[in-house]
């Protein structure tokens, strides 16, 4: 488990403990493969493009359950919910307070594909019906499954 940041252990209520912290993040897609520098350019342009449209959708989708996503997080499953910040592009900066899931509200919390080097999906699905697979830090991946699963 990542240790938790100060300014996130700052927002915690008094009776709250960490049961896991990390940082976590939405994949983007990318085309690879070896062409030529102008075709190549072009490629990496519509991946952009096509990754903040993908991520826009995913936005507000996510908003309409009341959790919002962005492309860089932190997450902190504590003994009573799991709050989760905006991550600054370093992932060593928590920015604000996207949203906090009470714990009763997490029906099921999951490892769905094996592997993962040094990232892994987890999957999360609210009693609202939502469905929220993320990539978080192999190194917590395990203890945050196992404390939202409790």
């Amino acid at each position: 488990m990542d240790d938790p940041r100060p300014d996130v252990l700052g927002l915690l209520e008094p009776e709250e403990e960490v049961l896991a912290f990390t940082w976590a993040r939405v994949p983007g897609s990318r085309t690879s493969g070896t062409t030529f520098a102008s075709i190549l350019a072009l490629i990496v342009t519509f991946d952009f493009l096509r990754n903040r449209i993908a991520m826009r959708h995913l936005r507000k989708r996510s908003q309409q359950y009341g959790l919002p996503l962005e492309r860089r997080m932190a997450m902190c499953a504590t003994n009573q919910r799991l709050l989760v910040w905006s991550a600054a592009r370093s992932r060593r900066r928590v920015g604000p307070l996207l949203f906090a899931l009470p714990r009763s509200r997490i029906i099921s919390a999951s490892l769905p594909f094996v592997g993962g080097a040094r990232w892994r999906t987890i999957q999360l699905q609210t009693a609202e019906g939502a469905l929220i697979r993320l990539q978080v830090r192999t190194s917590a991946a395990e203890s945050l499954i196992s404390a939202l699963a409790n």
